[in-house]
């Protein structure tokens, strides 16, 4: 479900939740009319029951979905921050003119604040998700790409955003020009006897993004460096 419908289905759960809440106030209050006060009380009703737990569901699923676009933010801003130093370093290195390295530094101490305050709102936001912050720095080189769920500068989730109620971690993807819910599996197999030396599995559909991770499982696999390597889609 996207992130705008669930935002709705959670303001309309509400709204359904508050009336049948005020009609049980008023059977409770008939009830304590005829029987006494606290003598006699009704289960929770089952419509009642029932819309309750459908809220509770959307609204996790969509704290879950604005935490991960968050953590998505966050690992965007501090690779834009490690970038910027990066620049800043070179240029300092190179003895490039005082305004340009001035002017690199600024630009580097910008960027790290604004990495830093993305990572405190996916930090918060996790927490309102009640669930451990992850994946908020760049990922390793032998790491599987994953999905960047799709976001506003401000972190925040945009309309289109999507989370699947029963297995959170995959990813709407294109196979065989159809669209499937599920991941992305890559395998690196020995040209010369078949054999598989690395895999891996990714929700992140393009196929590209994954040749440097899965080439760094092969060596860190085999203690070789391939003469050859040929990626196929």
């Amino acid at each position: 479900m996207s992130h705008e419908p669930m935002v709705k289905a959670e303001a309309q759960l509400e709204k359904e939740i508050k009336e049948l809440m005020r009609r049980a106030e008023l059977l409770d209050a008939q009830e304590d009319g005829k029987y006494g006060k606290g003598k006699l009380g009704s289960d929770l009703p089952e419509e009642l029951r029932r819309r309750q737990d459908r809220l509770e569901k959307i609204r996790q699923a969509r704290q879950a979905l604005e935490a991960e676009a968050a953590a998505a933010a966050a690992r965007d801003r501090a690779k834009q921050a490690g970038e910027a130093e990066a620049a800043a370093a070179d240029a300092a290195a190179s003895d490039a003119d005082a305004s340009e390295q001035h002017k690199l530094r600024d630009k580097a101490v910008k960027a790290q604040e604004k990495a830093e305050a993305a990572k405190d709102l996916a930090i918060e936001k996790a927490k309102e998700a009640g669930l451990e912050p992850q994946g908020l720095e760049p990922q390793a080189a032998d790491a599987m790409p994953h999905r960047g769920l799709a976001h506003r500068v401000d972190g925040s989730p945009t309309a289109a955003a999507q989370r699947n109620f029963t297995d959170p971690g995959s990813h709407i993807m294109k196979s065989d020009g159809n669209l499937l819910q599920g991941y992305n599996c890559q395998a690196a197999v020995d040209g010369d006897h078949q054999v598989i030396v690395a895999m891996g599995v990714s929700n992140q559909s393009p196929d590209p993004e994954h040749l440097v991770p899965m080439l760094e499982r092969t060596i860190a696999n085999t203690a070789q460096i391939p003469r050859t390597f040929i990626a196929a889609g």
